[in-house]
């Protein structure tokens, strides 16, 4: 993967400051935690449906060399832009 600085949202930054200053705590009960986490990640990844959609030459070129300078599948890329657009974290000029 290129060496390039994570871009951190708003609550990823508040997390980190708290691992920074020794304010989190471990759980109790860390195994539970853990299945917890693995089940929500599960239910969240499997739920994908594979789609075809046309791109031009160019654009799809693009994506491919960016995708190929941070070091992930261009699909992931595309599916980032397309996730970032349905939480209204990007914004579409028509």
């Amino acid at each position: 993967m290129a060496n390039k600085k994570a871009t951190l949202d708003k609550q990823e930054k508040e997390i980190l400051e708290a691992f920074e200053k020794g304010a989190l705590v471990s759980s109790d009960n860390v195994e539970a935690e853990k299945e917890t986490a693995k089940s929500i990640a599960r239910n969240t990844i499997a739920k994908t449906k594979p789609v075809n959609i046309r791109l031009s030459v160019n654009d799809l070129a693009v994506i491919q060399k960016k995708a190929k300078e941070v070091g992930l599948p261009y699909q992931t890329i595309i599916n980032l832009l397309v996730h970032q657009y349905s939480e209204g974290k990007i914004q579409l000029t028509i």
